[in-house]
């Protein structure tokens, strides 16, 4: 049917609830969180600029929670050729 299955799903259940029960986000700050990262995946999908990691990453209150392991899954599902990281050590790919 066309659909783009994850191989690794990072949370399986409402994002919202899990983000807020870990004290990551608060309700109030989805909306900004929320443009954040889409923010990062068009800079990263439709432009290639690898540089809006940092500035993403510089955000805490709006990245906390969202690394390597939660990102890169979203991101292979939209350009399939970008490969899924479990996690960044400094500037290696694990």
């Amino acid at each position: 049917m066309g659909y783009h299955i994850s191989i690794a799903p990072a949370i399986t259940r409402d994002l919202r609830k899990w983000f807020e029960n870990a004290g990551w986000q608060s309700r109030a700050n989805w909306p900004k969180a929320a443009s954040a990262i889409f923010d990062l995946f068009f800079a990263v999908v439709e432009k290639e600029d690898w540089e809006a990691f940092p500035r993403f990453e510089e955000k805490h209150e709006l990245s906390k929670g969202f690394k390597a392991g939660f990102v890169t899954p979203a991101l292979h599902s939209l350009k399939p050729k970008l490969r899924i990281i479990n996690m960044l050590v400094g500037r290696q790919a694990i």
